[in-house]
This record gives structure tokens, C-alpha cells and sequence, in this order.
């Protein structure tokens, strides 16, 4: 859909000062789940108000780094029906039917600022000359497919470009997560450093209500810095909540201040307003994609009494240029050197990073052949 230019929407807005009248502010939240207590029971959403600033994701030294960031986060906005004309799917949307705008409160070009900043790479992007390269989407976020360009058209030069890997970070509706959100199975629980007798695997024995030391179902590690780990059976998952039943009978505040990554990707930078029994935490920039979950703690002993995580299954299948169904390498074209013209395809909420050679890079590949040429060990 075409994005109409700003000066033209603040005309509308001028001169039809109904065009935005139909969505307003429902003035409550009474969507969000349960399952969500950092939002549920407060006003998130309820009226205008620049409800992300509140993100590490808009912090002043991201939005410093990256100048796009401060256009949307700033943003006010909240949630609206669903006949809203300028609606968004609310990030509880694989949980509810719930949606948001930023037009409500004035602001409609917002849309278009998440664009910029996860769109394809611009005209006037500067590439790197080299013969081996490894390049990165931005668009993580991005609600429609989006194209980027492997390098300069005019002299790309590439012998071969791979995907090297595709992550997914949507919602349940999107169409690479298999089935709905649910638990996640944990496997090979272990800790950088044991004691009181108290292993990894206590954090995973199913024993909910067992969150006083003397029930035997408490982790106990040294003092940090260290860590807590499990895997996800080898499967990829976005995981999108972290749920910690904390020791009761002490050291409730050991909850917090607790950095959860899942694979690669930081899931909460640092925990807080945990305490004793049950917490829930939520993945600060969106659902975090990998096949394990690690919990450092700085300076405290992590004691974890139980441990889930939730989310979806993220499908890794791979077929030649196309990965996880969600990126593809297309080369339709020609520059003036006769050389193809690689460019790297994303589907929504999807992030591609693609490795490109050329010359000796590409000539030193070890490539393994098909097994069919008789070849010596």
C-alpha cells in the first residue's frame, strides 16, 4: 500500500476533521491477558502517551545510535477498534484481538517511520570493498516483504552468496511459527557452578510449589558472576516470556538484576520488580529466537525454584537459497559488467544475514562434493 507523503496527511488532517474521527481511543485495555503482568491491571494503552519510551530498545543511547528510533519512540499512541482505519496488531495479538494506532493521537506518518528504520537499505548506503562479505537485513520488525541489495549493483562482482542464517521474530499469526504459543521443553540443565548439593536440574522438576529451600527443589550456585543454562532439544523457538518461581522463604530479590538471553539474543537485559514465588518476564524487544535459554546473574547465587519459558516453534528448514522460508537470494538482473545483481528477499519479521564472495575467498571454500565423482579420502 502507498504511503501518502506527510505534508498531504497533515492536509487531510486540516481539512477533514472527520478522517480520523472513527478511530479514537477506546480508553481501555481490558484485552490484555493475564499471562502479561506487566501490562495487565495498569494503564498501558488506556489514552495518548508515549507508551515505548519505557524500552531499552528506546533508550537516548539507541536512539543516539540510530536516528530512526527517535521518531517512533517518542510516538504516542493507543489502542483502538478494530474499524480503526490506521490500526496495528498489538504485540498481544497471538494471544488476543487487540489493536493500537498512532493516528488516534494525531500522530499518522508514524507508520512510516518503522519503515525507515526497518526497511531494505537505502540508495545512498555505503558498502564495503572487500572480496568477503557478510551482510545483515533490518527487518527484524518490518510487516511487509522487503528487498536489499548485496552490495553496489554497479560493481557487486559476487561469485556466490549464501544465506548463512534466517531468524524469525513474529507473532503466532505469521506463518513460520508452527502451531500456537505454548511451553517449551527444557533439556540438559546445567550451571557454571554448584553448591549445598542443589544441581541445575532442580530449576526443571515440575515442582511448582516447591519454593522453600527445605523442599529439595531449589538451585543453589555460587556467588556471580555466573549462570544457569538448558537447551530446547535441539529445536529453534521464539520465545516471547520467561517465567521464575523464586525461592519464598528468603533471597526473594535474587529475581532481579538477572540478564536472560535466548541463543544469541538478549530476551531482558536486566530483570526487576521480581521477588518471591512467581515472576514473569517479557522479552523487551519482541520475541527472542534461539535453542537454548542461559540466565547470568552478576553478583548473586541464582536460586531458581522453577523455570518455564514460552513462545513458538521456529521452522529452520533449508532449501538451497531459500531458508526457513522466510529469506531467498534472487540475482533477475545484470550491471553493466555483465555480473549478476544479488539481492536478498525477507519475509515479515524476518532477519537475514547473507555471506557473499568473490575471487580467492570463494576459490579457498573446502566444497564438499555429492559423493558421486570417486574421488580418494
Amino acid at each position: 500500500m502507498r504511503v501518502l507523503d506527510c505534508s498531504l496527511l497533515a492536509l487531510l488532517a486540516v481539512t477533514l476533521p472527520g478522517a480520523y474521527a472513527s478511530c479514537q481511543c477506546l480508553g481501555n485495555n481490558h484485552g490484555i491477558p493475564k499471562s502479561r503482568p506487566k501490562f495487565y491491571g495498569t494503564e498501558y494503552g488506556t489514552k495518548c502517551e508515549a507508551w515505548d519510551m519505557d524500552y531499552s530498545y528506546c533508550s537516548a543511547k539507541n536512539r543516539q545510535a540510530n536516528p530512526d528510533r527517535d521518531c517512533w519512540c517518542p510516538g504516542s499512541w493507543c489502542y483502538v477498534a478494530e474499524h480503526c482505519a490506521g490500526r496495528r496488531k498489538s504485540q498481544f495479538s497471538d494471544e488476543v484481538t487487540m489493536y493500537f494506532s498512532y493516528a488516534a493521537c494525531g500522530q499518522p506518518s508514524v507508520h512510516e517511520c518503522w519503515d525507515h528504520d526497518d526497511g531494505a537499505l537505502s540508495g545512498n548506503e555505503d558498502y564495503p570493498d572487500s572480496d568477503d562479505v557478510y551482510y545483515v537485513t533490518r527487518s527484524k520488525r518490518a510487516d511487509s516483504v522487503k528487498t536489499m541489495y548485496l552490495g553496489s549493483p554497479e560493481t557487486q562482482g559476487w561469485d556466490v552468496c549464501l544465506i548463512d542464517s534466517c531468524q524469525f521474530f513474529g507473532t503466532a499469526s505469521s506463518r513460520r511459527l508452527q502451531g500456537d504459543s505454548g511451553l517449551i521443553g527444557l533439556y540438559n540443565p546445567e550451571m557454571q557452578e554448584t553448591t549445598n548439593n542443589a544441581p541445575a536440574s532442580r530449576a526443571i522438576d515440575g515442582r511448582h510449589d516447591a519454593t522453600w529451600w527445605s523442599d529439595g527443589s531449589c538451585v543453589h550456585s555460587g556467588n556471580g558472576p555466573t549462570w544457569w543454562k538448558a537447551d530446547f532439544g535441539g529445536k529453534m523457538h521464539a520465545v516471547k516470556e520467561v517465567r521464575i518461581w523464586q525461592r519464598r522463604d528468603c533471597c526473594g530479590d535474587r529475581v532481579n538484576g538477572l540478564k536472560i538471553k535466548i541463543g544469541n539474543e538478549v530476551c531482558v537485559k536486566k530483570t526487576k520488580n521480581g521477588g518471591k514465588g512467581y515472576n514473569s518476564f517479557m522479552c523487551e524487544n519482541g520475541p527472542a529466537t534461539g535453542d537454548f535459554i542461559q540466565i547470568f546473574s552478576e553478583k548473586e547465587p541464582i536460586n531458581i525454584c522453577e523455570i518455564e519459558v514460552w513462545g513458538n516453534v521456529s521452522d529452520e528448514k533449508h532449501d538451497t537459497s531459500v531458508a526457513s522460508l522466510g529469506c531467498k537470494i534472487t540475482s533477475s538482473e545484470q550491471n553493466a559488467a555483465g555480473d549478476d545483481i544479488f539481492q536478498i528477499e525477507t519475509q515479515p519479521y524476518t532477519r537475514a544475514i547473507v555471506h557473499c564472495m568473490k575471487m580467492k575467498p570463494f576459490r579457498d571454500v573446502r566444497w564438499i562434493d555429492d559423493g558421486m565423482s570417486g574421488r580418494g579420502p
